[in-house]
């Protein structure tokens, strides 16, 4: 299983991973980009290996869903058309700040579940895409803006294929980190067939 989450996140991911691992010895290995990429080696080959794994475990936060990596990675699960098979998710509130390291993290929840909150991420995806245009013309000649052309056309895929997944969030019932945490994951061993 891949388990997708923001590094600033990583005080959850290795709650999860923990609580996780004495569940699946022996069955199931878990995927994550601070034991599995190595020296020198490629973040974006490993992110592209997400859809050859059985599962998917995202942590979504604020962080998450405003990361460019994260989002290409849910990018690289969605272009499955069954993935709604795979994934496994949960979605970070303000309140799961107690499961930090550091108390201050300030705002982590997703806003997935308000209309408001989904319009919000598609503002900062369409302002990211302004940015990086504003860039591209300020370099003028396209061949000094190559790596900004690429970045704003992963931008726009993400614009076009976020609602979709929000879409999917929103609809699809999730248990919050302290039920997940509260009945030790079993929900999640259970989806994936690992709980026996």
């Amino acid at each position: 299983m891949f388990l997708s989450y923001c590094q600033k996140d990583s005080a959850i991911a290795d709650l999860l991973e923990n609580k996780l691992q004495a569940n699946i010895e022996g069955k199931a290995r878990i995927s994550r980009d601070v034991r599995d990429v190595e020296y020198h080696e490629s973040f974006k080959r490993f992110m592209q290996t997400i859809e050859t794994h059985d599962f998917v475990i995202m942590i979504i936060s604020d962080n998450y869903l405003k990361s460019r990596n994260c989002m290409f990675e849910v990018l690289e699960v969605i272009k499955d058309s069954q993935f709604q098979k795979k994934l496994a998710f949960i979605v970070l509130s303000d309140s799961d700040a107690q499961y930090y390291n550091d108390q201050t993290v300030g705002n982590i929840g997703a806003d997935v579940y308000s209309f408001d909150g989904q319009t919000s991420y598609s503002l900062y995806w369409a302002n990211a895409e302004k940015d990086l245009q504003t860039q591209i013309e300020a370099l003028g000649d396209p061949t000094r803006a190559l790596y900004q052309i690429k970045e704003k056309r992963i931008v726009q895929k993400i614009l076009l294929d976020l609602p979709e997944f929000v879409e999917f969030i929103k609809d699809v019932k999730g248990l919050s980190l302290t039920e997940h945490i509260n009945n030790n994951f079993q929900d999640i061993l259970k989806f994936m067939g690992l709980d026996s």
